[in-house]
């Protein structure tokens, strides 16, 4: 094989190429993820492609090395607390019963992955930026698509391809970004949402903060990676759902049994959510039986 061409080598169902810029090897058996992710920061590091770097940002998660990593993965995790997610849990639940209202009042059919990929784009814009605006959800809502179909591409700025398009969408996100951090910093604006509680860490020591382009970078992982992942387990449920009545019976009555302890008219709580152990074992059985995560890139050492 020539590896400065394109083309692919096969190896059995395992092949190579350098379509996306380097050499990549993809590992389609159940053997071989065992022994890369059974390895993770031992014989293989989080590694990404090129696109997938350059789309989400060189220090977002999806690219810097493993110190900054872990630096970064903790403080994202800090800021979401109790507190936050109980209120974000109310707010998810408003919006998933207005939205179906609506379809059951309109009386048409809908695709599934239609319905929860606006949902759950719309519901992180919320948690992390309280954007409810419709018009700049759409405008965002087109830019993420953009850089999503950017992230696995050919790595070259020509205009008309996908990388092409979602760098060009990255750009108008950041400066959204931009003009959303200024406006908190001279205190036009204030929510109590993830991107204030990062701001609020301004006056402490580097180690314990986000510079802006960490923080932009990954907001535009958390928005992508919630969206994705979330929305294909949602479409999964209902497919699994609708093929095992029994189950769905089930879960119907343990939500129902729940309902009926509540005031009328009352949200979702996190107390609730604690409550739905049958639920919580249908949600790891929809992910351990579909793909909500398609691949998953590592670097060998």
């Amino acid at each position: 094989m020539n590896l400065s061409g394109f083309d692919d080598c096969w190896y059995g169902k395992w092949f190579k190429t350098r379509i996306f810029g380097k050499i990549h090897v993809f590992v389609p058996s159940t053997e071989g993820a065992k022994r890369i992710l059974a390895n993770d920061f031992v014989e293989f590091n989080k590694g990404y492609l090129k696109s997938m770097a350059d789309a989400a940002g060189h220090k977002s998660l999806f690219a810097v090395p493993h110190e900054s990593h872990t630096r970064i993965r903790r403080l994202l995790s800090d800021t979401f607390s109790m507190t936050s997610l109980s209120i974000f849990v109310k707010k998810f639940d408003n919006m998933l019963c207005e939205r179906l209202k609506k379809l059951e009042a309109d009386g048409k059919s809908f695709r599934v992955i239609d319905f929860t990929l606006k949902l759950t784009f719309d519901a992180m814009c919320d948690l992390l930026m309280s954007i409810t605006d419709d018009s700049l959800l759409q405008q965002l809502g087109r830019d993420c698509k953009d850089v999503s179909s950017a992230i696995i591409s050919f790595p070259v700025m020509i205009p008309g391809t996908r990388y092409y398009k979602g760098m060009k969408a990255r750009k108008r996100f950041l400066e959204t970004f931009k003009e959303m951090i200024s406006k908190r910093r001279s205190g036009k604006e204030y929510h109590e949402d993830f991107l204030q509680s990062m701001l609020q860490r301004d006056s402490y020591p580097p180690s314990e903060k986000l510079d802006d382009s960490e923080i932009m970078d990954n907001l535009i992982v958390l928005l992508l990676s919630g969206q994705a992942s979330s929305s294909a387990a949602m479409m999964w449920s209902v497919k699994y759902l609708d093929e095992n009545r029994q189950v769905q019976d089930r879960l119907r009555e343990e939500q129902l049994s729940i309902n009926r302890n509540k005031p009328d008219g009352a949200s979702l709580s996190l107390e609730d959510l604690n409550k739905m152990s049958y639920c919580l074992k249908v949600a790891k059985e929809t992910l351990r039986m579909s793909n909500a995560v398609l691949w998953f890139p590592s670097c060998c050492t």
